[in-house]
């Protein structure tokens, strides 16, 4: 009788897996005794040149922990090692059969993204192995991931070995840190920013190391052009900004203070500075110097170029100085590519050695015409969805999938070097980091095998591997919780209503003033994104207040029935609760700002009272949470800023209208 291999065993599923029928009496094979890894020939050997010594022990350890305690005094479970140079590179091959388990591989990446399956297997099969012959390799050869720090939510180290342990585990093999402002230790600039918690150059190395161990490539990312907002803020170097009074980019919003003068000579010399401190930190070839979104280019000191200059000049004579910089270090310049298609005219002038990061966030954008028009330029380039988590809460769980799997699907048909997906945390990291989990998880799987992992749900691999949950609840709560923004019946480019209206971008006082706030932010949209939904549309759509409430009790119960094991499983019920909160906060607050105008005033002051409270507890929790997986300093108010200006709105409300109502103790509660 054929043993059956259930598809879902090896995550991403593998390219190829079929049960040997030459064992027709065999199931499965006895792998319970004390295991051991052996070299199969003297080449093999070779696939561990460069990693740490003691690699091969602990590849062996984490096999025998995948058993899950099984072991008993059966014959030691050997697997035997191959250097099998007809494997494609990162690629494998496994043979189990009664007389042998062989691992063959071409490559050190090849031999540990094979030891990641058999881990998968032994975790399905405690004590045996299936006879199985399995070929495996990738669709991409990129497969990455980037995490913004750069906006002052920095992980701790601990947390940082996780994430990376979380995405080898995947087989990702491309971790960028995104960098701007002070998120790195640069000693030169430290006396500019006190009270900062950044990531030092030795932790940069360390986690270089431990990334390289488990065939990761974690590659520096640091802004240098726009999204210098950080520096440019500082007195000592105003003056570089393109515009240092700074641009409103829609009449009545702040203005925009963000964007270096490249043809200032100090611009160069900072970025120089920032990056010969940054760079020997990391092993990696390549550098992503970024260039995106220079808003103010062309409109501050640079407005009225003389004959034959343009801003495509511009910007490109400052991208050849950057890198210069870059490849004085070795190290090849990716950039993101906003600019270039609203400048066309630079696809034909860019440096050969240069790779593309074409970004879009957006379901409802196909990646198909960029990757074609990079692909008949001859321009290296990798496509980068995003998980959908930042200015949502909780995400976005059916634009993320959608969004991935577009980029993924243009990626293969246009032979792009591979996929980016990338987090980030503008306005304030207030998700947490389980709502990404399941964007990296789709990632991983679409871009390794996208024919045989299309239609998979990457819960049961979350709740296995990730959450540990026995209950099989974690995987899929999470995706759930992420398409609460069904319930508010409009789209909004790249977030959620319910965040929006939580954000400081909005006013209130009035129904007026929070329609007007509303309006200027949809139009620093359009400006930004090129996208634009008008306000009556969105006013008018049925936010569906008590469908949305309904959607997220039936969420924490099906929550409460978790049986989670990991070490984390404390950290993430508490993270789950901290999310449906907010959501529900952010839905009962939209609804009180569109009906203000027609409460009578004991109701507006009970429903204001209740807000307070609850964003209180909030407010608590977030900083709770933040503690356990990120550094402290400056950064950890700043992301809280939002909800701070929040709560202060609605003790002035309550202190303005109500404070000849209010009792002792509650005025004390405002006054704090």
């Amino acid at each position: 009788m054929e043993h059956s291999i259930p598809t879902w065993l090896i995550y991403p599923q593998p390219q190829k897996l079929t049960v040997k029928p030459d064992m027709p009496q065999a199931e499965a094979v006895d792998f319970s005794g004390p295991l051991k890894l052996e070299f199969g020939d003297q080449s093999a050997q070779s696939l561990l040149d460069g990693l740490s010594d003691g690699w091969i022990d602990w590849q062996q350890k984490r096999l025998e922990t995948a058993r899950d305690g099984v072991l008993t005094d059966a014959t030691p479970a050997v697997i035997r090692i191959y250097h099998a140079p007809v494997c494609p590179d990162q690629g494998y091959r496994i043979e189990i059969s009664t007389q042998e388990v062989s691992l063959q591989a071409s490559s050190g990446s090849g031999l540990f993204y094979g030891l990641v399956s058999l881990r998968h297997l032994l975790a399905a099969h405690p004590g045996t192995l299936p006879v199985i012959r399995l070929e495996d390799y990738p669709d991409l050869t990129i497969r990455g991931v980037l995490i913004d720090i750069g906006r002052g939510k920095i992980p701790t180290l601990k947390s940082l070995y996780e994430l990376i342990d979380m995405l080898a585990d995947l087989k990702i093999n491309h971790l960028q840190l995104y960098m701007e402002g002070y998120s790195f230790a640069f000693q030169r600039y430290a006396k500019f920013f006190p009270g900062e918690a950044p990531i030092t150059a030795e932790e940069i190395r360390l986690l270089d190391s431990y990334a390289r161990d488990r065939f990761i490539d974690l590659v520096p990312c640091q802004n240098t052009f726009g999204h210098m907002e950080a520096w440019l803020a500082l007195p000592e170097f105003n003056a570089l900004a393109e515009a240092p009074a700074g641009l409103p980019l829609v009449p009545g919003l702040p203005p925009q203070v963000t964007t270096l003068d490249p043809q200032d000579p100090g611009s160069i010399e900072l970025v120089s500075n920032l990056l010969h401190e940054l760079l020997p930190n990391f092993t990696s070839d390549w550098v992503n110097i970024n260039f995106d979104e220079p808003i103010e280019l062309g409109l501050g000191k640079n407005r009225d170029l003389p004959d034959g200059q343009s801003v495509s000049r511009l910007f490109l004579d400052f991208l050849g100085q950057v890198l210069s910089v870059t490849r004085s270090h070795q190290k090849k310049g990716m950039i993101w590519g906003d600019f270039l298609f609203r400048h066309p005219e630079l696809l034909y002038a860019l440096p050969p050695d240069l790779v593309v990061l074409d970004w879009n966030y957006e379901s409802r954008s196909p990646f198909e015409p960029h990757a074609r028009q990079l692909a008949e330029h001859g321009i290296d380039f990798i496509l980068c969805p995003g998980t959908s988590s930042w200015n949502s809460l909780a995400g976005r769980t059916d634009n993320m999938k959608a969004n991935i799997l577009d980029a993924v699907e243009q990626a293969v048909r246009y032979k792009a070097r591979g996929l980016l997906v990338t987090d980030w945390g503008d306005y304030g990291h207030w998700q947490v980091p389980p709502v990404s989990f399941p964007a990296f998880a789709y990632a991983a799987a679409w871009s390794w095998n996208l024919a045989g992992n299309r239609e998979r749900n990457a819960a049961d691999y979350l709740d296995r591997f990730v959450f540990h949950d026995r209950a099989n609840v974690m995987g899929q709560f999470w995706q759930d919780l992420g398409n609460y923004y069904h319930f508010e019946n409009t789209i909004i480019h790249n977030m959620t209503l319910t965040f929006l209206v939580l954000s400081p971008l909005t006013k209130w006082d009035t129904r007026e003033d929070f329609t007007a706030k509303l309006n200027l932010y949809f139009q620093l949209l359009h400006t930004l994104a090129g996208t634009f939904n008008s306000l009556p549309t969105l006013l008018e759509a049925a936010y569906d207040y008590d469908g949305l409430m309904d959607y997220l009790d039936t969420l924490e119960k099906q929550l409460n029935r978790h049986d989670m094991q990991g070490a984390h499983r404390h950290l993430v019920h508490r993270e789950a609760l901290y999310t449906l909160q907010l959501v529900r906060h952010g839905a009962q607050f939209f609804q009180l700002a569109q009906q203000m105008s027609l409460l009578e005033e004991p109701v507006l002051k009970a429903k204001l009272v209740a807000l307070l409270d609850d964003l209180g507890e909030i407010l608590d929790l977030f900083k709770e949470l933040w503690a356990v997986r990120n550094r402290m300093g400056a950064s950890v108010n700043r992301n809280a800023m939002g909800l701070s200006i929040l709560l202060a709105k609605y003790r002035k409300l309550l202190a303005d209208r109500f404070a000849d109502q209010m009792h002792s103790h509650d005025i004390i509660k405002l006054d704090s």
